[in-house]
């Protein structure tokens, strides 16, 4: 075998059948490509199609809930109107009961002698505690606003503010009311003065004031702690702005003993509190006074200086809007 025939022969694959090196196929870089390009695209369009999809679901959601917000607050605010209305007339209706005022109007001239006539003592023990709303005290002013009598007879003295609406009583011939205040004992209180009338003579003669107590823990501050439906967070708010703050009236849900005495600046925007005693109105995102993100429903109290804030932590929002997400994708919940 000559020289030549060994080199060709020194290029033979050692392998029976096997092409030579020089002859494989390279794989495509491109095979190799096409499947993850595909993949990575399938990949991104899901994400922008589920981003769409959580957005618009998320949009849904909080109007959802910001819709359950405003009904529950207008329900509270039609509550709270409808209750002062019934307070307003009670004092109204007391106010022009002619028969106790003629009794009054004898026994202040006869200098209001002890004990006040059994009249007094019946009519006015039933107005106290005969009606839905029952008063915690009522006390009669004579025309120079100086207690005559007191059903219970036990209570705190009155304070400035009261006997200046007690003259306004007198010199407008009208119902008036207090703010919420707190008594000299820290209670929580609110007032309605009633003119003193006795109708029987003419010209109509005032002969003093009514002063009817209200405790509001009693029906005023339930009512607007209720909430309809079950919520692990859910509150409702009953604030007014005073000077430069806004106070918080009612007992909270998340820290006790407050009504009346926490308060914040209005100069904190962020308080879903001050927006609504600054005139918004509808819903609102911001901090509570836990500091904790809420969405809330504000407005005003019709024909009072109070506004209302319906409220429910974001978690919880968030937490609702999660299980519509994960029921969308067929996934379950919990």
């Amino acid at each position: 075998m000559d020289a030549e025939s060994q080199g060709n022969e020194s290029l033979e694959p050692s392998v029976a059948g096997s092409p030579p090196a020089a002859a494989r196929p390279r794989r495509s870089t491109r095979a190799f490509l096409v499947p993850v390009v595909v993949f990575v695209g399938l990949a991104v369009f899901a994400a922008v199609v589920g981003s769409i999809l959580y957005a618009r679901q998320a949009a849904e959601v909080r109007t959802r809930q910001g819709a359950q917000l405003t009904a529950v607050r207008d329900l509270k605010s039609e509550e709270i109107t409808r209750w002062m209305d019934d307070q307003r007339s009670d004092a109204t209706l007391i106010s022009g009961d002619a028969l106790l005022g003629e009794t009054l109007e004898g026994w202040i001239k006869r200098g209001h002698p002890t004990p006040a006539p059994p009249t007094v003592r019946e009519i006015v023990f039933t107005y106290r505690v005969g009606y839905a709303h029952a008063y915690s005290r009522i006390i009669v002013l004579d025309a120079r606003l100086k207690p005559v009598f007191a059903s219970p007879t036990r209570g705190s003295a009155l304070g400035p503010a009261t006997l200046a609406l007690a003259r306004r009583a007198l010199r407008e011939d009208r119902v008036v009311f207090s703010d919420l205040f707190l008594d000299v004992s820290g209670r929580p209180m609110m007032e309605y003065l009633a003119p003193v009338r006795d109708l029987t003579p003419s010209p109509r003669a005032r002969l003093g004031v009514y002063v009817l107590q209200i405790d509001p823990a009693a029906f005023l501050f339930p009512l607007i702690q209720t909430w309809p439906t079950l919520s692990p967070t859910a509150e409702t708010l009953l604030v007014e702005k005073r000077g430069g703050r806004v106070i918080y009236l009612n007992d909270l849900r998340y820290r006790d003993d407050t009504a009346l005495r926490l308060t914040v600046p209005s100069s904190a925007q962020e308080r879903p509190a001050v927006m609504a005693a600054q005139g918004w109105r509808g819903v609102v995102a911001g901090l509570d006074y836990r500091g904790v993100r809420v969405l809330a429903s504000i407005g005003p109290v019709r024909d009072t200086p109070l506004y209302l804030v319906a409220k429910t932590d974001r978690s919880e929002v968030d937490a609702s809007l999660r299980s519509t997400a994960l029921a969308t994708i067929g996934w379950p919940s919990a």
